[in-house]
């Protein structure tokens, strides 16, 4: 206990000079924009580190996003990773480690899937950590117990309101190696809010091969992909070890964090298909929360985002979830590997270098919410520099500013009604004084967000019709605020001359719509007198929404934050969800450095863009213009018409207009143009409620 309170003392002391340290330094050697958030909230911004962006959880198998291009229409070399099969990877290679905090995690389902061979051939998560536990790995879960689910001698009693696989997860690995601690969240008002907020965050921290420095190094001649597929091959595995000589059997730490929990209904690719997959990678995986049942479909896709983060930035995803166990595991802290060199693992100073050419490194910074009732933070209380970073990052914005989240609700302060709603997080607010800032110094600057058609669930629900009322409130105060500015700005001038709010500013939703050809349904529903009435209805309109479940924010292509927050309170206050997402910039693609933004970064707000309107276009290498703007917007409007009508046909694309926001005027109003989101009776503007605010905001 001395030996560790002394290891306590120094960790302290060194994030105080590393503090000090970053006051001192507000430059950047490369040039450009410096996107570090200084705070005492927050971990340090890392250099020499590595960062891998993953769109959805598949790609591969002739699945992925089309090729992207550059503002000239040139092919740009990018392949977008794959994530669980670099997940699986990475825990294949684990030799000391694999940590995992989650929402949900459901042993059953496997992370490899033989796509078009015919079901799941490969072995499940539980039997992938049981085995590397067996193989004497340290396999931590920490995980969110819902109070509603309920077990005993390893039986499961009641699974409870959410579906987690809590107690399942807790039954599965009981009288075995893997240790799984369940923990609930305490809210703001002490134990009697604990069934209602949770433990959000989503990470797998593992031990890796430690890589030279020159081990990327290559030839000027190497082709960019050919170097970059020698990096994948050599990240986890001793195929990345070999040949290094006396350093081989020394290892560093990984960690993937994100949106994607290991769980039901997470496994999707680029085609988000709806019926096509049914029999095949989705045959034993089918989830749809609406009442839907496998044998007719349709299922419900889900788009989500991920990273991974290499260097010394990954000491500090370890260090959030030794600082949770200690505080929520504190009679199980024996189970935690010791990491440092005497065990074999470099230490973070030493753990840099080897991941590609030098001018490819990340600098990464890891972000949080959580408060002391849920990690051991020192002398702090409160932890909310996700929300801190949010505003730093889109008060420093020079283009545009790109979002993809689950939700999209906040400032309720500056909202014209229900201002009194406790849901005050700054993001809405800071996007439309960015634009508003634009438009009054006659310049164009971009938002664009995507987020679902409408939150998770029966949209008349309740709960899900006030989170649409408060959406609905907080996109409504943007357009109201923009369209102020442009018609005191360009008071004198002409109607023709004047820009429109939706030059400025577009909110989208994700949806599909497939012809029978190639449909994997089991049964039609229409013919079927056991169908429900809303099977019937999707069997003959075969559509259904993307869930976007993303939460990314990517700003002048040049600096990037992905994790598991959404844009509302409970994952932005501080002592509701905990959450935690990285942070990270290429500091030599840069906005404002000699290469200019076209990094990483770059490629892959390209790549997303791609798999969302089905193709690359070099205008949509520069998104802070008013052309594009308005391509993307017509784009989105026609598509919805297609969504929209009576009339089955395959879309083109997925990006649609948010239906919420079909209608937009001068003055910054909506118009209702769509009273009920299709297929369904329920507002798309949403409706108050008697559920308490606390848990919708």
């Amino acid at each position: 206990r001395e030996r560790k309170s002394q290891r306590e003392r120094e960790r302290e002391r060194a994030r105080a000079r590393e503090r000090k340290g970053r006051r001192k330094t507000r430059t950047m050697a490369s040039g450009g924009t410096n996107w570090e958030l200084v705070s005492d909230e927050a971990s340090p911004a890392r250099a020499k580190c590595h960062a891998e962006l993953y769109q959805d959880a598949h790609q591969g198998d002739g699945q992925g996003p089309p090729p992207i291009v550059d503002e000239n229409g040139n092919k740009v070399a990018y392949t977008a990773p794959s994530l669980w099969e670099e997940v699986y990877e990475a825990i294949e290679e684990a030799q000391k480690l694999v940590y995992i905090t989650g929402w949900s995690v459901d042993t059953t389902k496997p992370l490899l899937r033989t796509t078009r061979k015919g079901g799941r051939p490969d072995e499940t998560i539980g039997e992938l950590l049981k085995r590397k536990a067996d193989d004497g790995v340290h396999v931590l879960l920490h995980l969110w117990d819902e109070k509603a689910s309920v077990s005993t001698f390893g039986v499961v009693i009641n699974s409870g309101l959410m579906g987690i696989h809590d107690e399942e997860t807790k039954c599965y690995f009981r009288n075995t190696k893997v240790k799984v601690q369940l923990s609930q969240r305490y809210g703001d008002t002490g134990q009697n809010h604990k069934l209602v907020f949770t433990h959000h965050q989503k990470t797998v921290i593992c031990d890796a091969p430690l890589l030279q420095e020159d081990s990327l190094r290559g030839d000027d001649g190497v082709q960019e992909e050919a170097r970059r597929g020698v990096f994948r091959r050599r990240r986890f595995g001793q195929r990345g070890a070999r040949n290094q000589g006396k350093r081989a059997s020394l290892r560093r730490l990984i960690g993937f964090v994100g949106g994607i929990d290991l769980t039901d209904g997470r496994f999707d690719t680029s085609k988000h298909s709806l019926f096509r997959t049914l029999a095949h990678e989705h045959r034993e995986d089918f989830y749809n929360v609406n009442g839907i049942s496998s044998p007719y479909g349709p299922r419900q896709p889900w788009h989500d985002n991920h990273a991974l983060v290499e260097g010394p930035a990954a000491h500090d995803l370890l260090d959030n979830f030794v600082e949770r166990w200690n505080r929520q595991a504190s009679n199980r802290k024996k189970y935690l590997c010791p990491v440092g060199p005497e065990n074999g693992i470099v230490g973070r100073d030493q753990d840099v270098g080897g991941y590609g050419l030098p001018e490819e490194e990340w600098t990464v910074q890891i972000l949080r919410t959580i408060d002391k009732r849920s990690a051991c933070l020192g002398d702090r209380t409160v932890i909310r520099s996700i929300q801190e970073a949010y505003v730093n990052a889109i008060r420093k914005a020079e283009r545009f500013v790109y979002i993809e989240n689950q939700y999209f609700l906040g400032s309720a302060k500056y909202w014209k009604k229900d201002s009194n709603v406790p849901c005050t997080n700054l993001v809405p607010f800071e996007l439309a004084e960015r634009v508003c800032r634009a438009v009054r110094e006659k310049k164009q600057f971009n938002v664009y967000a995507v987020i679902p058609m409408h939150p998770e669930g029966d949209p008349a629900s309740m709960a899900v019709q006030e989170i649409i009322r408060w959406e609905n409130r907080s996109i409504q105060m943007i357009y109201l605020r923009v369209a102020e500015a442009i018609n005191e700005t360009y008071a004198g001038s002409p109607e023709h001359e004047r820009p429109r709010p939706t030059d400025y500013v577009n909110f989208f939703c994700l949806g599909n719509r497939e012809l029978p050809d190639g449909s994997e349904a089991a049964k039609v529903a229409a013919s079927c007198p056991n169908a429900n009435p809303f099977e019937k209805t999707l069997g003959k309109m075969r559509r259904f929404m993307i869930y976007v479940h993303s939460k990314v924010l990517i700003v002048d292509d040049a600096y990037v934050i992905i994790g598991s927050a959404n844009i509302n309170d409970r994952s932005m206050e501080g002592t509701r969800d905990t959450e935690i997402c990285m942070s990270g910039w290429q500091p030599h693609f840069n906005e404002g450095s000699p290469a200019g933004p076209r990094g990483d970064v770059f490629k892959y707000r390209m790549s997303l863009w791609a798999e969302h309107l089905g193709e690359s276009l070099p205008l949509f290498a520069n998104p802070n213009t008013v052309e594009c703007a308005r391509h993307l917007r017509k784009l989105s409007v026609e598509n919805w018409e297609r969504y929209n009508a009576e009339e089955t046909t395959e879309l083109p694309f997925h990006l649609m207009v948010h239906p919420s926001v079909t209608a937009v005027d001068a003055e910054g109003h909506i118009h209702q143009t769509h009273k009920f989101f299709p297929d369904t009776k329920a507002s798309t503007w949403g409706a108050k409620s008697g559920v308490p605010d606390i848990l919708t905001t």
